[in-house]
């Protein structure tokens, strides 16, 4: 295996599992869901970082790219995502004319709307990105700096009482710190060798979890909340920041070490799961649950509980992953950023 496909499918599982993590999290209030909100999102700026390069394209062309991989996809895959809604609205005898008008209307403008709100973001954060690579000439110093200022703004920002902005630019300035050190990740040899393969390899894992652990409790301890990125919560930023990181770099060295196929195939055909498993898949299968009378009592045990989360989330990847199947084998594949050729490869990699 060479070290480009080594890299890819590294990034490829740590993407299958933040997948996973997010869908768990969207099940239901847990442990693990307290757990993974403490890097999850993180972690997918993370590795938007790992796959970006700005040195190939000029900037015509690397905006192009963008609109087909991000802005194409957030358009198609959130077309269906406002019809299930109004179905769910005119179901429920919701039929104000004017509620529909705001559901579009927050579409468009994109302040924090169902899950995609991160793809909004990243959309203007690898442009920003880009802006600033080619402004320092890839001076990693020079955009450590300026990634740490942004981020500063950014924290400053919501400690003052900021409002989510439109399409979510306010989440560049938290979103750039994660984005810029998976960025120097893939770009600097000698980090990669720090992680992956010095001698220990198998205790920084247990190390990392356990610094994630701890951080993460501390945050909540210290300033009641933790890490809510689409809330904008950043609890006691230090901590927060250091759970985050703690929590990515003991994903990335398990997803180097392991590889496991279906988990691998989620992140590396992540949009389609990302973007419709809370707002289309977890709401029929809750109906569905309903009509068979499965998992409707109250008050039931941790293990009924974990039980169904673990029966809902296998549920939504069988379904998900035959949809991804029909859309990445048709001409629908342009609605996760794929060129609609018969001998195209091109493939949305930040997510």
């Amino acid at each position: 295996m060479s070290k480009e496909q080594a890299r890819i499918t590294w990034i490829d599982m740590a993407k299958g599992y933040g997948i996973l993590f997010v869908i768990i999290g969207h099940l239901g209030d847990s442990f693990l869901r307290n757990e993974f909100y403490t890097f999850h999102m993180p972690l997918f700026f993370f590795l938007s970082g790992c796959v970006f390069s700005a040195s190939k394209y000029n900037f015509k062309e690397f905006l192009l790219r963008k609109i087909q991989t991000i802005l194409i996809p957030y358009i198609t895959l959130g077309i269906p995502m406002i019809l299930y809604t109004f179905w769910e609205m005119y179901s429920n005898y919701q039929r104000n004319t004017s509620d529909y008008i705001n559901v579009i209307k927050s579409f468009i403008i994109q302040e924090r709307m169902w899950t995609l709100w991160f793809i909004a973001c990243l959309f203007f954060l690898e442009v920003l990105f880009y802006l600033l690579v080619k402004l320092v000439k890839d001076n990693y110093i020079k955009l450590g700096l300026i990634t740490v200022i942004l981020t500063v703004a950014g924290l400053i920002y919501y400690k003052v009482g900021g409002i989510p902005l439109p399409w979510n630019i306010d989440v560049c300035l938290t979103g750039i710190s994660f984005f810029y050190v998976g960025y120097l990740l893939k770009n600097i040899q000698k980090l990669q060798e720090i992680l992956f393969k010095n001698k220990l390899r198998i205790v920084n894992p247990i190390l990392f979890f356990v610094l994630n652990l701890v951080c993460g409790a501390e945050t909540v301890r210290i300033s009641g909340s933790g890490l809510e990125m689409f809330e904008s919560r950043y609890g006691f930023a230090p901590l927060t920041f250091l759970a985050a990181f703690a929590g990515i770099f003991f994903v990335i060295i398990f997803s180097y070490s392991v590889d496991i196929k279906p988990i691998r195939y989620i992140g590396k055909n992540s949009l389609v799961y990302y973007a419709w498993h809370q707002t289309i898949l977890i709401p029929i299968i809750e109906k569905v649950y309903k009509e068979l009378h499965i998992f409707q009592f109250m008050g039931f045990s941790k293990t009924r509980y974990y039980i169904k989360m673990g029966t809902s989330l296998i549920i939504i990847c069988i379904i998900l992953t035959i949809v991804d199947l029909v859309i990445r084998h048709t001409k629908l594949k342009f609605m996760v950023g794929q060129k609609v050729s018969i001998k195209s490869k091109e493939s949305f990699q930040e997510l």
